[in-house]
Formats: C-alpha cells, structure tokens, sequence
C-alpha cells in the first residue's frame, strides 16, 4: 500500500486575488515565481511545497458555511483578521 507522505501542492482560492497577493508578497514576504504565468493565478517561488493562489472555482461563501458548520472556522478567521489588520478594514 502506498504511503502519503504529504502535500506537493497547495492553492487557496480567494475571493479577491489582489489584495491576497499583495497581502502575501507586502506582509509575509513572499515572492512570485517569475517562470509561471496564468490568468486568474498567483504562484509564488518556494523552495519547499508549491503554493498559489486563484480565483475562487466555487462558491466560497458556501463552501466556509459549510465548512464552518462541519470543522470550526480557526483558519478562515484567522485570516480575515490578519487581512484586516493588513488593509485596516474594520
């Protein structure tokens, strides 16, 4: 049986790219990968576990509710906090 060693790829979809990716480049430090380019997508130059970002293939405000309801929302409201700490937004 094969064993899962963990992820190799790892994109968030965001309900807007622009400001997450200024987000993740201004406050976390982050750089883009120079040799990627795609409309709708971020891709950001790591060494380690390939990361993006991309416009939302779903519904999002339906998938946090649901998602909130089944597993918390620690990660989703740590981020919105983070993001409005970012863009002083109250």
């Amino acid at each position: 049986m094969a064993k899962l060693l963990g992820p190799d790829f790892i994109n968030l979809q965001v309900r807007d790219l622009s400001t997450s990716r200024a987000f993740y480049t201004e406050v976390l430090g982050l750089t883009e990968d120079p040799h990627f380019s795609a409309p709708g997508v971020v891709l950001f130059d790591s060494t380690t576990i390939p990361f993006a970002l991309s416009e939302p293939r779903v519904n999002l405000d339906e998938a946090s509710s649901r998602l909130t309801k089944e597993h918390g929302n620690d990660i989703i409201l740590t981020i919105e906090v983070l993001l409005r700490e970012f863009w002083d937004v109250k």
